[in-house]
């Protein structure tokens, strides 16, 4: 009898520590697009930082500097100084050469975009009839912001090479490009076909509450945001992803400071960059 009460005892025990583990994984993450990365054998600390692509101001704030100068090396997504990857991003700007806008939309589908161009970026369809659908997407942002947009990687290379320092990539670009092949031209048509079925206000408010979500570094709202407007995209181009990057992430760590930079809706949730690293033993948490 002693020892059923025994086992029972551990077992309202065990079932505790598995409740307080599943609590804490579920625990909604800090409002901080700064994480410091420390443990785990790491001699000193390393940094990751939420990126916004494109932003009316990319100013980096003074924590994100303090981190810049104790890191030794950068890691994007991608490698932005190197030259092979630059001329290789620019030839994938392009569809393959037998496709073209006009062959992957109807007639109608095609007059209704290239108004809606016309409309916010003063181009013809025409123009951009072999150019890939989700780089139109891009290319469209800023005229939502209302803005001259910039990136916030483009402010960390240039700190970076300030400081006689090395910018590497967490992949290569054949492989960031792989996942957005993954992703039909014509699936991309469709989500930039989307737009025209918005009126001007609530094209430039959503751009605008984007950019909002991210200065007050709610990384949880803009993961969610995310995943709202296409899970399964999602599952490629975020989770997937995040997965590959942390061997690399923990090799870099391991061999000097690093601070790596992410756009902002790859650190939040289960499989975001911050949770599967503190899965790997390291201790994250963020910078005020």
């Amino acid at each position: 009898m002693v020892q059923v009460i025994i086992k029972f005892s551990q077992f309202i025990i065990l079932l505790m520590l598995l409740l307080l583990c599943s609590i804490g994984n579920a625990q909604k993450l800090e409002n901080s697009l700064l994480w410091k990365i420390t443990g785990n054998g790491l001699k000193k600390p390393s940094y990751v930082l939420g990126t916004m692509h494109l932003i009316c101001d990319p100013t980096l704030s003074p924590k994100t500097l303090r981190a810049l100068d104790k890191t030794s090396q950068l890691y994007l997504e991608i490698d932005l100084t190197n030259e092979s990857s630059i001329l290789n991003a620019s030839e994938d700007f392009y569809m393959e050469e037998n496709q073209t806008i006009k062959g992957l939309l109807t007639e109608e589908e095609y007059l209704k975009l290239d108004e809606f161009l016309k409309k916010y970026m003063s181009v013809s369809l025409e123009l951009l009839n072999n150019v890939k659908p989700i780089n139109i997407s891009y290319l469209l942002y800023p005229f939502f912001l209302e803005c001259d947009a910039e990136s916030i990687e483009s402010q960390l290379v240039k700190i970076t090479k300030e400081q006689n320092e090395l910018t590497f990539g967490l992949e290569s670009n054949e492989a960031h490009n792989a996942v957005i092949d993954n992703y039909s031209n014509r699936e991309q048509l469709l989500e930039l076909l989307e737009l025209t079925k918005k009126d001007d206000t609530t094209l430039k408010n959503e751009a605008k509450q984007m950019a909002k979500i991210y200065l007050a570094e709610d990384i949880e709202q803009m993961y969610a945001n995310s995943n709202e407007e296409n899970a399964q995209f999602n599952e490629v181009i975020l989770n997937d992803r995040n997965k590959k990057w942390i061997p690399v992430m923990e090799k870099a760590m391991k061999e000097k400071p690093t601070f790596f930079g992410v756009g902002a809706a790859h650190l939040a949730g289960e499989e975001g960059v911050i949770k599967l690293l503190r899965k790997q033993g390291y201790k994250v948490e963020p910078v005020k």
